[in-house]
């Protein structure tokens, strides 16, 4: 624009042009790491550090959408609560390094069996949850199974052998998408697992069947 203005006064005074065309070029270099940084820690905020899977603050930030996405299209979301068994079994006898390696290739198995646009989180420890948007309790159960098998048939760290405890619910078609109250049947069913026997997948429908048992 300069040249095309004043051509003449621009060779004349040549800083007038050199000194805005070096105030963007370091724009230019300084944006481009910071925009990096900035991306990594948003990255870092809502990812968990050892296995790489969504964390608590992500998660509620997705149950929010899904809430609002459910209010407009009523249809199932299903949700899946899992925990790997005898974990405390695996830091006593490999230590710790073992259970985080235990941990990191089991977030890779899970995720192996998802679709693009389920989810994954690791809520703290060895307990993991799985949202899966447009599934009612049978699909969203047929995926805990796959998740469980996936899981028990591969060795993780190096050489162990693991398996999983999964607890399953999901929302009616035609009504809204209550999470808390899912979690709570989920949590529900995964806690039947644990007590009949582990390495198996149990609904939110069986749990709420099952006696309670009788004071001591």
């Amino acid at each position: 624009v300069a040249f095309g203005f004043d051509s003449h006064a621009v060779l004349a005074a040549p800083e007038t042009l050199i000194a805005p065309i070096a105030v963007i070029l370091c724009v230019a270099v300084l944006s481009a790491p910071l925009m990096r940084s900035d991306i990594e820690h948003r990255t870092d905020a809502v990812v968990d550090q050892l296995t790489g899977m969504l964390n608590r603050k992500a998660l509620h930030a997705r149950v929010h959408e899904l809430t609002m996405q459910s209010e407009i299209t009523r249809e199932p979301i299903g949700l899946i609560v899992a925990d790997l068994d005898h974990f405390k079994a695996i830091n006593d006898t490999g230590g710790h390094n073992a259970g985080d390696r235990a941990l990191q290739d089991v977030s890779s198995l899970i995720r192996a069996q998802l679709r693009a646009f389920d989810l994954a989180y690791r809520l703290g420890g060895e307990e993991f949850l799985i949202l899966v948007p447009g599934s009612n309790l049978d699909q969203t159960t047929m995926l805990a199974e796959r998740v469980r098998e996936g899981v028990c048939s591969q060795e993780v760290a190096d050489a162990l052998h693991v398996t999983m405890s999964l607890g399953v619910t999901a929302s009616v078609n035609g009504s809204s998408f209550d999470y808390n109250d899912l979690f709570d049947q989920a949590d529900a069913a995964l806690y039947r697992a644990k007590r009949s026997g582990r390495n198996r997948v149990c609904t939110a429908a069986e749990a709420s069947f099952e006696p309670e048992p009788e004071p001591a």
